[in-house]
């Protein structure tokens, strides 16, 4: 080693920073470039783990969230209702307007069933071939008093197997003392339907 540093003092002074500048070429690119770029990988896979970890916190801010307000949810309106065959469903949703119109001593001078297909292709994506989601409707109308009105409505609501009380509609009939109160409801559920229409 001392004889190689010898004949690297003997030569001329350009000879020796040559020499130089060409070992700090090799160990630059051999080593220290090789190094930087190791550590810029670290950098982006670190950079990319803190991204993931932020991402999959805030996912879990929003379950959290979302469990909140499906929990809230459930208090206010009741359990989610899933439906189920067409023919189980319209007998509950009849079965419940009979046992509410009982309950209250009314009497129901029109029971209009309407069934409504549901267009969106996201709910229907779960059901097997050949069924369809579909909306379970019946136009209801009858004659009372202001408490016995709001006390079918606040029973329909109420109901489990009512999911959703719409078109509520209440209108003046007759004249003098011998007004009353005509009300419309359309209380609703929702079914499977078979393609066969069972």
């Amino acid at each position: 080693m001392m004889r190689l540093l010898e004949k690297l003092a003997a030569l001329p002074r350009a000879a020796q920073w040559g020499i130089y500048a060409l070992v700090f070429i090799v160990a630059y690119f051999g080593v220290i470039e090789p190094l930087m770029d190791m550590r810029s990988g670290w950098v982006n896979r670190a950079s990319l783990a803190r991204t993931q970890v932020a991402t999959l916190e805030e996912r879990l801010a929003d379950r959290e969230g979302s469990v909140d307000v499906l929990a809230r949810a459930t208090r206010a309106h009741g359990q989610a209702h899933k439906p189920g065959a067409f023919e189980a469903e319209r007998a509950a949703i009849v079965g419940a307007i009979g046992r509410i119109e009982q309950a209250n001593a009314i009497t129901i001078t029109s029971l209009e069933p309407r069934t409504i297909a549901v267009q969106a292709s996201a709910l229907q994506a779960g059901l097997e071939p050949g069924d369809e989601l579909v909306r379970l409707l019946y136009v209801i109308t009858f004659e009372a008093d202001p408490e016995t009105i709001t006390s079918v409505l606040r029973d329909l609501e109420a109901a489990p197997e009512v999911q959703h009380v719409g078109g509520v509609r209440i209108t003046r009939k007759g004249r003098g003392d011998e007004r009353t109160l005509e009300a419309r409801f359309e209380p609703e559920t929702w079914a499977i339907r078979n393609g066969d229409g069972a």
